[in-house]
């Protein structure tokens, strides 16, 4: 599991792996005092407390999160969901290596091909989350925000990768709309599209694979910034 921390003083929060944030906070970079979230949390936590929380201690929070004022700058939202690209590359090799090690049943897919569409998906299902989770407020700049970022990013052998991502999210964003009336249809519609664009139209394991990329990205970005609060998000 992510957790985000925030340090007194400092203007943004930063993203880690629950083990690396109880590393840091064995080494003394982070206190017990510094403020954090993760998923499933409605509000912001000391840091101590929320670890407990996402290392599936609860007997050892003496008491509950306690709610703290919060604020983000809708550029800095943008950027931080930017980050989320590649900071969800653990879970891309994971996929990977899972087809590696299927005795010789991926030798008939392209790896190289489904990492940067395991991305591409990734960089929807974000700007999808940012859609759902801001229905009001500042959500056209902080989907500018992203966006920009997004013509930044860079991947070997991909000419223009900022054009395909454009393409892959008019795809996805129609496969969206088709299930307006069946939204719980929606995760298995997007595995089976990822599969299709990795030209494995029908493999089980590469609909497994974009199912549940989509599960975990939405879910974790559409709590994350519900946590923060719309009204929480400034200019």
């Amino acid at each position: 599991m992510n957790i985000f921390v925030r340090r007194p003083g400092e203007i943004s929060n930063r993203y880690y792996h629950v083990d690396r944030a109880r590393q840091k906070l064995a080494q003394g970079v982070l206190t017990p005092d510094d403020m954090a979230w993760c998923r499933g949390l409605s509000e912001w936590g000391p840091l101590s407390k929320v670890l407990a929380i996402a290392e599936g201690r609860p007997s050892d929070v003496p008491e509950a999160i306690v709610p703290i004022p919060y604020r983000i700058a809708y550029y800095e939202l943008g950027a931080q969901c930017f980050t989320m690209v590649m900071e969800f590359q653990d879970s891309y090799t994971n996929f990977i290596r899972e087809l590696e090690q299927g005795n010789g049943a991926s030798e008939h897919l392209d790896l190289g091909q489904i990492w940067v569409e395991l991305i591409c998906l990734g960089t929807f299902v974000i700007d999808y989350a940012i859609q759902v989770a801001l229905k009001y407020g500042l959500k056209e700049e902080v989907f500018y925000a992203y966006r920009s970022h997004l013509k930044r990013l860079k991947i070997n052998g991909v000419a223009d990768f900022y054009e395909q991502i454009r393409y892959r999210m008019l795809v996805y964003t129609s496969v969206v709309n088709d299930n307006i009336g069946a939204p719980h249809s929606l995760p298995w519609k997007i595995g089976e599209t990822f599969a299709v664009i990795c030209d494995a139209a029908g493999d089980p394991r590469l609909e497994r694979m974009g199912r549940t990329l989509y599960g975990n990205i939405f879910g974790f970005v559409t709590q994350w910034i519900q946590g923060i609060g719309v009204e929480n998000i400034t200019e």
